[in-house]
């Protein structure tokens, strides 16, 4: 079993350019001038963002091939930035029984606002499952990521002189209407990677879609809705959460 808290996780260029651009604009003896970025690095403090590449560097890791995570670095650097959802927690249990066919399932907490949905879902891996749950509490708020979809996940082991205790980077590639994008998790826990990449790649799909926080169907506008709510998941897994 897996249980993870995980805290809130443009450049006007293409592809690998934006990291090796941005590299260079971070750093001042460069000499390459941040309105090359265009608007995106408005507000952004260059320094801060230097040295979060630095350390991410520092960790073996490079965003090559998950330009959509590196457009959300940049955007989580400015003043306004404001999350449009948490993932509070998780937890992701595969099994196997004798005689019985396997298990995955994934229980999310998120937080949208003042807003918090706990649900879970089954999946036929546990990423899978961890997928279907977050989409399933996102679903709630945001109902027009009902046509994304993945595409393609692919693991890659960052030391390989540390065998299965070495950091994995997971990209995760993405498609909505034609819209397709990549994004990374890294970490030496696989399902721990995984949920970084899911919790990008659905922040993207939203910030790209403009998505505001609908109104619940049903909901009256002018009615607060409730501190936390419960989506049912598989065999009686939905529980109600608090806020806190």
């Amino acid at each position: 079993m897996t249980e993870h808290c995980c805290p809130a996780l443009h450049a006007g260029l293409e592809g690998g350019d934006q990291w090796q651009v941005a590299r260079g604009i971070c750093n001042p003896l460069r000499g390459i001038r941040a309105e090359q970025l265009g608007h995106h690095l408005e507000g952004v403090d260059a320094r801060a963002l230097s040295q979060t590449i630095k350390e991410l560097e520092n960790q073996g890791l490079a965003f090559e091939g998950a330009e959509a995570s590196f457009e959300l670095l940049i955007r989580r650097k400015g003043a306004d930035y404001r999350p449009p959802f948490q993932i509070v927690d998780y937890t992701v249990l595969s099994e196997q029984r004798e005689d019985q066919e396997f298990l995955a399932e994934a229980t999310v907490k998120v937080r949208v606002d003042d807003q918090v949905v706990h649900t879970a879902a089954d999946g036929n891996g546990p990423v899978n499952a961890l997928d279907a749950a977050m989409r399933k509490a996102l679903g709630a708020f945001f109902p027009q990521l009902e046509s994304m979809r993945l595409v393609d996940y692919k693991v890659r082991i960052i030391d390989g002189t540390a065998a299965t205790a070495a950091r994995t980077r997971v990209i995760i590639d993405s498609l909505d209407e034609g819209l397709e994008w990549s994004t990374m998790g890294s970490d030496t826990n696989i399902i721990s990677a995984s949920a970084i990449a899911l919790a990008d790649s659905f922040e993207y799909a939203i910030w790209k879609r403009e998505a505001a926080v609908p109104v619940r169907p049903g909901a009256d506008a002018s009615t607060p809705a409730p501190a936390d709510v419960a989506i049912p998941g598989p065999a009686g897994a939905a529980r109600r959460t608090s806020a806190d």
